[in-house]
């Protein structure tokens, strides 16, 4: 099938010569002039010298170690004994006796130290 097709295009193509800074206002041209003057009228000032140039002065907190320990409390008692029931003598020769083993197990002992 034919179709038809049209393209329209301006007249007069122009570019866009708008200046986005541009001001007609009298009392906006007014105060950018007075920022403008008053930017003029501020100066940086530095108390860098010639032989402060390359130092540096700063300051650093340290905190050292406590020389003694913390002051935490003895846990006695929160902890109690437990006792484990294990049954023995499930696995093996047919004759072998069944035993009840009762293990006491203390939190408080470890391996190599009493309470």
């Amino acid at each position: 099938p034919v179709q038809d097709g049209s393209v329209q295009t301006e007249l007069h193509p122009e570019a866009a010569r708008r200046d986005p800074l541009y001001v007609w206002n009298e009392w906006e041209l007014r105060r950018r002039a007075i920022q403008l003057t008053n930017l003029r009228q501020k100066v940086t000032t530095s108390s860098q010298t010639a032989s402060s140039c390359l130092r540096r002065e700063s300051q650093t907190q340290v905190y050292l170690p406590r020389e003694s320990g913390t002051n935490t409390g003895v846990s006695t008692g929160t902890a109690p004994p437990r006792s484990v029931n294990y049954v023995a003598g499930l696995r093996g020769a047919p004759g072998s006796k069944m035993q009840v083993v009762n293990l006491v197990y203390d939190p408080e002992i470890t391996i190599g130290r009493g309470r």
